[in-house]
């Protein structure tokens, strides 16, 4: 597959913006701005990192922050001041969907992973 560079020009504010909100985020311009215009024109753009959620509670507020935490050492986070009422509804929700999730797979103990069917192919005598 062969590839091609496309460029636009931005001011130096918004330039400076834009690597702020890279670095926060944990990717290069290139990469954003490449997710920004295939999303624009309804092409999916797989997302290639990991990391994991991380909840930050605040006693003096009562509030939660969400955050991610990515494996290359940036912190994004998602969402402030986010009530204890809605940190209960989005754990019930989850629950709910990794159980319908586990029934699809057959599960049937909590400790269990999901195994390609592949391996349950058998193979026919002749």
């Amino acid at each position: 597959m062969d590839y091609k560079t496309i460029s636009t020009k931005v001011s130096i504010d918004e330039l400076d913006k834009i690597r702020l909100y890279c670095k926060t985020k944990g990717v290069s311009p290139s990469a954003l701005i490449r997710e920004a215009v295939l999303g624009e024109i309804g092409v999916s753009v797989p997302q290639n990192v990991a990391g994991k959620n991380y909840f930050e509670y605040y006693k003096e507020k009562d509030t939660f922050s969400w955050w991610v935490h990515f494996d290359t050492g940036h912190k994004v986070r998602l969402i402030d001041d986010v009530s204890p009422e809605f940190v209960k509804d989005l754990e019930k929700v989850i629950a709910g969907a990794l159980n319908q999730r586990g029934n699809a797979i057959m599960e049937h103990k909590q400790d269990s992973v999901a195994i390609p069917g592949k391996f349950f192919k058998k193979k026919v005598k002749k």
